[in-house]
């Protein structure tokens, strides 16, 4: 196939409101600022998304430091190569940017949209075909009284560097532990099945740095039988898509997880026309070239933000 030269990167700050306040242990949701990367390559666009909470989950990533470091640091390194370049794109990428995986995600997963839609296939064809066409869906809660909450407990217990108490919880309490702020890299999933400290590997594909990451650590995850919990940051329909291709195509993704928490649920508008289907309980994995995303110029022009 002939090379797939991309000739623009478009970095789309946007910030989308939610339906009403969120409170997590750290942080305080009312809106969304998220970046989306649009690539174009003649006639085709990818589309990616990323989803940073500052101070949440180990992120140290902004909107204000994620959209400068695209245009000067990424995009210089993507425009003008062929698309079809994945592997040397994602490495440069890496070494332009190590401390910045969520900047690099919403790079990486236009990356691969791009090319799902070069080659008129959906996006879970390039990752290992269609394993689940739905995947069950969980709610996340925010802070609420104790009483609220009895219900929902574990997650991720301890610090994130505590990794022999996670271990000794599994091993002592028979609770499964399912480590979130601790599951950020390869080094990170590594470092957990060493220490058999996880029962369930959290996972969310901005915080890994996009698909490319995102399929090593699932193997990593399946070499040591643990399942993924399919998680998502609150994102447009763009991430909540992108998201489903990758679960979707991942088998040992089988639980129900809350990677569809946006346009679904937290989010008070979307930048789609025809956003993802979610009903009975799961989200329906979205058909059509690449993420099968089109977006709403007018809505998204709604959102859009000056950084």
């Amino acid at each position: 196939m002939a090379p797939l030269t991309i000739d623009r990167l478009d970095v789309i700050p946007i910030r989308v409101p939610n339906r009403v306040p969120i409170t997590l242990a750290t942080i305080r949701l009312e809106h969304q600022d998220n970046v989306i990367v649009r690539l174009r390559a003649g006639a085709l666009e990818g589309l990616g998304e990323t989803q940073p909470l500052a101070g949440f989950q180990g992120c140290t990533e902004t909107q204000a430091t994620i959209v400068p470091l695209i245009r000067e640091r990424l995009a210089p390194l993507v425009v003008g190569q062929d698309a079809f370049q994945v592997e040397r794109l994602v490495r440069d990428m890496e070494e332009a940017a190590p401390r910045s995986p969520y900047g690099r995600a919403a790079v990486v997963d236009a990356l691969y949209d791009l090319i799902a839609r070069a080659y008129d296939v959906p996006l879970y064809q390039l990752l290992g075909g269609l394993y689940r066409d739905r995947i069950p869906v969980v709610w996340t809660l925010g802070i609420k009284e104790r009483a609220e909450m009895a219900e929902e407990v574990v997650e991720q217990p301890l610090g994130i560097a505590d990794l022999g108490g996670m271990a000794r919880l599994i091993e002592m309490a028979g609770v499964p532990v399912m480590p979130d702020e601790s599951l950020h890299s390869l080094e990170s999933a590594l470092a957990l099945v060493t220490c058999r400290a996880a029962s369930i590997f959290g996972m969310k594909l901005a915080k890994h740095g996009g698909i490319y990451y995102g399929q090593r650590i699932a193997a990593i995850a399946q070499a040591a039988s643990i399942p993924i919990y399919p998680g998502g940051q609150p994102a447009t329909s763009i991430g909540s898509a992108t998201a489903a291709h990758f679960y979707a195509a991942t088998w040992n993704a089988t639980l129900g997880g809350d990677f569809h928490v946006g346009p679904a649920g937290w989010l008070a508008g979307d930048v789609v026309k025809a956003p993802p289907v979610v009903k009975d309980g799961y989200a329906v994995v979205p058909r059509g070239p690449g993420i099968g995303m089109e977006l709403d110029e007018a809505e998204l022009a709604r959102y859009v933000v000056q950084v």
